[in-house]
């Protein structure tokens, strides 16, 4: 056999075993982003506050089960009055919440995200952002923060370099602490303080925040502020252990205008 056909043919055998492993790659990937965003956005878009059945509490990610809200359900309760819905915080040691979401579609034609919500404690202690060792020493109580938040379709939750300016949360001057009683925060989507994952922020990256607006899928608020920054999740520190104690967030409004 001529050896130049032997060879010819080992290379297209190679070029298409290549071409397989590329496309399997890609397929991969894009089933992964395709589950992280279901689990955190959801299937049906909502204008204002959606009900607490389409609200995720997450993420929820196979490939990093220590991530994301821990040891609650993946929907909040709804509040019995009909108007909003309740998070109910673990204690401490028994889980987390973290990102709060839910489908909500392009942010670019609004101009603040809204949240008014009430903060109830029945036994004493406080909400505070879950330690994230070695940064915090694991019986910090830093107090916790809420954050408003939105995301941009295609993120992997990687904070990768190609993804790193998909997510973005609202910061307010003073702080983003939650108080008990009622209270409401805004969050200007034009001219707000806004970073992403890592090094961008609305200064040094307004052509990627407008980016994510203009092709958001979900909306939402992150729990954390800890040692690591603002996100990693929040819990109960510190309430006794009556049956009827309980710690929440009645979140009555989360809507963007």
């Amino acid at each position: 056999m001529n050896p130049n056909l032997i060879i010819f043919a080992a290379i297209l055998i190679i070029a298409a075993f290549a071409g397989v492993m590329e496309w399997n790659k890609k397929h991969k990937a894009a089933a992964k982003e395709a589950l992280m965003e279901k689990s955190t956005c959801g299937d049906v878009a909502y204008p204002g506050t959606a009900p607490a059945a389409a609200v995720f509490i997450g993420p929820k990610l196979p490939w990093a089960p220590s991530y994301g809200s821990q040891g609650v359900p993946e929907h909040p309760e709804p509040h019995p009055s009909g108007v909003g819905w309740i998070l109910r915080f673990p204690r401490r040691g028994q889980g987390k919440i973290d990102y709060v979401t839910w489908k909500n579609g392009p942010l670019d034609k609004y101009t603040r995200l809204v949240v008014e919500y009430e903060h109830t404690i029945v036994g004493g202690g406080s909400l505070v952002a879950t330690p994230q060792p070695p940064d915090d020493a694991p019986d910090a109580r830093s107090p916790l923060q809420m954050t408003g938040y939105f995301q941009e379709a295609g993120d992997n939750f990687t904070a990768d370099d190609a993804h790193e300016d998909f997510r973005w949360f609202g910061y307010l001057p003073g702080g983003n602490y939650i108080e008990q009683g009622a209270h409401t925060m805004v969050f200007d989507l034009v001219n707000g303080n806004w970073g992403a994952t890592q090094r961008s922020n609305i200064q040094n990256d307004l052509a990627g925040f407008n980016k994510a607006k203009a092709n958001a899928c979900c909306v939402g608020i992150v729990f954390g502020g800890n040692a690591v920054g603002i996100g990693h999740g929040g819990e109960w520190a510190d309430g006794d252990d009556a049956p009827n104690s309980y710690a929440e967030v009645w979140v009555k409004s989360l809507r963007v205008e």
